[in-house]
């Protein structure tokens, strides 16, 4: 029982607390600011020419600090299962986004489909990479 408690408080054990701590505090800060970027662009009931220039750019400015700051410090926090995970979903994203975006398009021009649209190619794309990236996590 007093070598259960002694690896209980090692300095491993303690660091990997600290560590799962903070990816959740940058997922949850970075869930955070996207919800706030969404709040900002649906204030201008997100149609063309609905949105002040200004809340525009602070729009575009604010999910960039919050993208660059969510992929740093997730990084910092991650392990190597964790990069390739990552790795892997977000690579079929972006399979996902040119074969989805390329074929919407071709069939468009030939009349089959209406032009593509790109919010739900964005929606489609996000749904895509996190259901990925959810397969190789329940996988492990």
């Amino acid at each position: 029982m007093m070598r259960a408690k002694m690896l209980e408080d090692s300095e491993g054990v303690r660091a990997a607390r600290a560590q799962k701590r903070r990816y959740w505090w940058t997922a949850a800060l970075s869930m955070l600011g996207a919800v706030g970027v969404g709040a900002i662009l649906t204030m201008g009931t997100i149609s063309p020419g609905r949105m002040s220039p200004g809340w525009a750019i602070a729009s575009v400015v604010a999910m960039a600090v919050v993208v660059v700051l969510a992929v740093h410090f997730t990084n910092r926090v991650t392990d190597e299962v964790e990069h390739q995970h990552m790795l892997k979903a977000n690579s079929f994203g972006l399979y996902f986004y040119f074969l989805g975006q390329f074929s919407w398009m071709i069939l468009s021009t030939a009349g089959l489909v209406p032009p593509p649209d790109a919010w739900l190619m964005y929606v489609a794309t996000g749904i895509a990479t996190l259901a990925r990236y959810g397969m190789l996590k329940i996988a492990r």
